[in-house]
């Protein structure tokens, strides 16, 4: 008679095996189904339920668990030292901030994918901010945000006949702009 072998509610049937309830396997039913596999080293203690290690949380261990390790804001099994604010999310993955991105979050992204973008300085002259303090300028202007004369358009290069002194630059068609402290037409003022 298997009837007090049967664990867990499992019940013993006309053939000497025992039949187990949901959540429970084995010959016996006293081992525990998880519907979904626990990951990271958990175990299946009870039905659907996951006994994670110090280092995991979540239904079935896929979240790393922030211990004392991670006052610097790192998480457990993080090799990577993610750059601009980025913060390790999981295992060797970081998760950047907006206007960056890359493996450890050092490339500069100008923020073409449904993102917000952000301009310290408005640009001028009807530039547009493409993300990360980036302004694109419209034809004529040029600058970090697009104060600077270019009659240089199209791909060309600057046509200037005239030399700019004192680190003056020229922008095209025979015209400098001058670095601070200096004026005139090639910067001599």
């Amino acid at each position: 008679d298997c009837s007090s072998l049967c664990l867990n509610g499992g019940s013993c049937d006309d053939y000497d095996t025992c039949t187990c309830t949901d959540g429970w396997t084995d010959d016996t039913c006293e081992t525990p189904v998880c519907t979904d596999d626990c990951q990271n080293d958990g175990t299946c203690t009870s039905p659907d339920t996951c006994t994670c290690t110090d280092d995991w949380t979540g239904d079935t261990c896929e979240i790393p668990n922030c211990t004392d390790d991670c006052a610097d804001n790192s998480t457990v099994n993080c090799t990577l030292e993610c750059q601009n604010n980025g913060t390790c999310a999981d295992n060797d993955t970081c998760t950047c901030t907006d206007g960056w991105t890359g493996d450890i979050c050092d490339t500069p992204n100008n923020c073409t994918d449904n993102c917000t973008a952000s301009c310290t300085n408005e640009c001028q002259n009807n530039g547009t901010c493409t993300g990360n303090n980036t302004c694109t300028c419209t034809d004529g202007w040029t600058g970090n945000i697009c104060d600077t004369p270019n009659n240089c358009t199209d791909n060309c290069t600057a046509n200037c006949t005239i030399e700019c002194q004192n680190n003056g630059t020229c922008t095209g068609n025979n015209t400098c702009t001058c670095a601070t402290g200096w004026s005139g037409a090639t910067c001599t003022t």
